[in-house]
C-alpha cells in the first residue's frame, strides 16, 4: 500500500539496497559535517548535513571548501553566509552562498577542503556518437534484465534513457548511473515506470553488472526523475556519490557509499522540501 505522503497514482518505490536512515550514523565520518549541492547557477548551494540544527549552521559559514563536478576537482571556495528557509508552512533546504576562486568551471556538489575528491563523470549527452550509441545497447540491455518487473502494464513496451553518466572510479572499475524509462501514451492519464540504476564494469570485462536500482511507476505529472549531482573518493579510499531526486512533492537528496564487494549502499537521504 502506498506511504501517506505518495502522490495518488504513484506507487512507492521497489529498490534494492541497504535500508534508509536518516541517523546522523549513517552519515560517512571522513565527510565531516557539510555536502553541498549546486543551486542558483554555482552561485548558491543547498546544505546536506546529518545535523540541521542552528549551531550545525553556524559551523557553516566560513567553512573552507573543494568544489567538484562532471570536470573532477575544479576549485575552491569559502562559505561566506548561510540562510535558514523560516517559512513554517514549507520544508526547504538550508542555503549557502559562496564565494569561488578565481576558477569559473562548472560544479555541482562542493565538500569540506582535504575530505574528499571529485571524481569526474561524462554526462549521457557529452559522449560521441559511437561511444553514447554502445552505452544505449547496455543501458538498455541492463535495464530489460533488471529484477522487480511486476507491473504487466509496461512490458513490451520500448525503453527510453532520461539521464545517464559515467565514471571512472579507478584503474580497474568503471560506473553508470542511469535513469530509463518506458510511457503508456494514453491521452487523459498517461503512466510511466522509471528505473534509476547504478551498474559496474571491472578491469577489461565487457559486462556491466548491476550494484544497485530502484523501480518507481505512477502518473507522469507526479512520478520522481532522478539525477546524478556528483561522485567523490574520501581519503580512506570510499566513493560516495549523491542523487538529487525532483517530484511533485518537491526535491531530495540521498547519499550512497560503495561497499568492497561493489555494492551501493544507501545510507543517508533528507527529507522532501517544498511546499
Amino acid at each position: 500500500m502506498p506511504a501517506n505522503d505518495t502522490p495518488a497514482g504513484t506507487t512507492v518505490p521497489r529498490s534494492a539496497g541497504a535500508p534508509v536512515t536518516n541517523a546522523a550514523t549513517a552519515w560517512p565520518a571522513g565527510l565531516g559535517e557539510l555536502l553541498l549541492a549546486a543551486t542558483g547557477a554555482g552561485r548558491t548551494a543547498a546544505i546536506l548535513l546529518p545535523d540541521t540544527t542552528s549551531d550545525a549552521l553556524a559551523r557553516v559559514r566560513g567553512a573552507a571548501l573543494t568544489l567538484t563536478g562532471p570536470l573532477g576537482d575544479v576549485g575552491q571556495a569559502t562559505v561566506s553566509g548561510t540562510e535558514k528557509a523560516d517559512d513554517p508552512e514549507c520544508i526547504e533546504w538550508p542555503s549557502a552562498r559562496i564565494e569561488r576562486d578565481s576558477s569559473s568551471a562548472p560544479w555541482t556538489m562542493a565538500v569540506s577542503r582535504g575530505a574528499a575528491r571529485g571524481v569526474p563523470f561524462t554526462p549521457f549527452d557529452a559522449l560521441g556518437a559511437a561511444d553514447s550509441a554502445a552505452l544505449l545497447v547496455e543501458l538498455r540491455r541492463l535495464a530489460s534484465a533488471l529484477p522487480g518487473d511486476t507491473n504487466a502494464t509496461f512490458r513490451g513496451l520500448p525503453i527510453s534513457v532520461r539521464d545517464a553518466a559515467r565514471a571512472r572510479l579507478t584503474d580497474s572499475v568503471t560506473m553508470i548511473v542511469a535513469e530509463v524509462s518506458r510511457r503508456v501514451g494514453q491521452e487523459a492519464q498517461p503512466l510511466e515506470e522509471r528505473v534509476a540504476f547504478i551498474a559496474e564494469r571491472l578491469g577489461t570485462d565487457p559486462v556491466w553488472r548491476l550494484r544497485w536500482h530502484q523501480r518507481v511507476d505512477g502518473l507522469e505529472e507526479t512520478i520522481e526523475a532522478t539525477h546524478l549531482v556528483g561522485v567523490v573518493a574520501m581519503t580512506d579510499g570510499q566513493h560516495v556519490l549523491v542523487l538529487q531526486r525532483e517530484s511533485a512533492r518537491g526535491l531530495r537528496f540521498e547519499l550512497f557509499v560503495r561497499q568492497p564487494d561493489g555494492r551501493w549502499d544507501r545510507r543517508w537521504t533528507g527529507p522532501w522540501s517544498g511546499c
